[in-house]
């Protein structure tokens, strides 16, 4: 892809693997705030070339694209960068990049539905940046705007599902907005990925594996998805599995934080709690203290019976949460693994109240068989609506 001044010129080749040997090429060229247009046009000679038949859905959409402004669809093009690193600063950067494409271009579906996700994940468990009630209702706002600029475009109807399951908890809902997403773009990669979490929820696990293999073959250098590939191998009790998946993971990439923490999960649901700790404590160094790092940490001491470390960093985290937002879950998950199961309930009440996005994996998680023989754990789940 080159670009000069208000044009933009692409150049595809089709090589066949082996031999190695060029089938087709092609250049095009076009204005810069056509783009979408261009790219849509290169797809569609390659499906050609190679005599795939796209389907009506597929010739609606490529058909359908619009005019852009250049420098915003750029600034969008950056937020998905940062955003695909998942780090909290990446995706602080992500929503920055995507305000300003938004201030660009008010109607750039894209940067809406970028925004909805970027908002998303930092009201998540794992990122824990804001409360849920303080920014879910932002993204779903952002996704909502998306799907109304562009109904045709599946990373708005895979945003919106994604806000249907873990802020609406309406299960149908989502169901329904992922498989219109993938419908209009089955190589869309984060909406398989997102509908796999649907399929976990619901129970349905073997759906999930499914569905998470169709989004690794469209990224497969992807570390999120490499990762929950892993994530999903452990909520469907396949634990050797599920250390194998991130430890290649961690081959790709032995910096990436929330593939620590996953492993370190893993290794406490097989009991081995030396691993476990090594793994939260090198997601702790690399985060420069991520509180979900350490409630982990604290965690994995408490089952591992060394109470009085475990405290200590109870303590650390109640000194945190009086300067910044600290999810209600990970003072829960501590005081589980101490026994301390009143207390615990008590956390996932507020965490309730929160609006939790993570009480949607309830009924599956397995860290979760501490509590599920408590009548109250019967309670949470008819309040979660599972």
């Amino acid at each position: 892809v080159q670009s000069y001044e208000d044009k933009v010129r692409i150049t595809a080749q089709l090589i066949k693997a082996s031999p190695e040997s060029l089938l087709w090429s092609g250049s095009y060229d076009d204005d810069q705030k056509d783009v979408l247009t261009l790219i849509n046009e290169v797809t569609q000679s390659i499906a050609k070339e190679i005599e795939i038949k796209l389907s009506p859905a597929e010739e609606r959409r490529l058909g359908s694209a619009y005019s852009v402004n250049p420098d915003a669809y750029r600034l969008y093009l950056h937020g998905r960068y940062h955003w695909n690193k998942r780090t909290p600063e990446s995706i602080a950067k992500s929503i920055e990049f995507f305000q300003q494409a938004i201030e660009a271009d008010l109607a750039l579906a894209p940067a809406y539905s970028g925004l909805a996700d970027a908002f998303a994940l930092f009201g998540s468990l794992e990122y824990g940046v804001y409360p849920p009630k303080e920014i879910m209702p932002k993204a779903k706002e952002a996704a909502l705007t998306a799907v109304r600029l562009d109904p045709s475009l599946a990373e708005a109807h895979t945003s919106l599902a994604n806000i249907r399951l873990f802020y609406d908890w309406d299960w149908e809902a989502a169901k329904r907005e992922f498989e219109k997403a993938i419908e209009l773009n089955p190589n869309y990669a984060t909406a398989h990925h997102w509908f796999a979490n649907y399929f976990v929820v619901v129970g349905k696990l073997n759906e999930a594996r499914k569905e998470i293999k169709k989004a690794l073959d469209l990224d497969p250098n992807s570390l999120v998805i490499n990762t929950d590939v892993g994530w999903i191998y452990q909520h469907s009790r396949k634990y050797d599995e599920a250390i194998a998946q991130i430890q290649s993971t961690l081959k790709l990439e032995p910096n990436f934080i929330q593939a620590h923490l996953a492993l370190g999960f893993a290794y406490c649901l097989q009991n081995k709690h030396e691993e476990a700790i090594q793994s939260f404590q090198t997601a702790r160094k690399l985060s420069n203290g991520y509180p979900l790092s350490i409630a982990a940490l604290s965690y994995a001491l408490a089952i591992s019976e060394q109470e009085s470390q475990s405290l200590e960093l109870l303590d650390q985290l109640n000194e945190i949460s009086m300067e910044q937002y600290i999810p209600a879950l990970y003072f829960a998950l501590i005081h589980m693994g101490l026994g301390n199961n009143d207390r615990a309930f008590e956390w996932i009440d507020k965490a309730i109240q929160e609006r939790s996005a993570y009480l949607a994996y309830f009924a599956v998680d397995p860290k979760l068989d501490r509590l599920r023989s408590n009548p109250r754990f019967s309670e949470v789940i008819r309040r979660i609506g599972l």
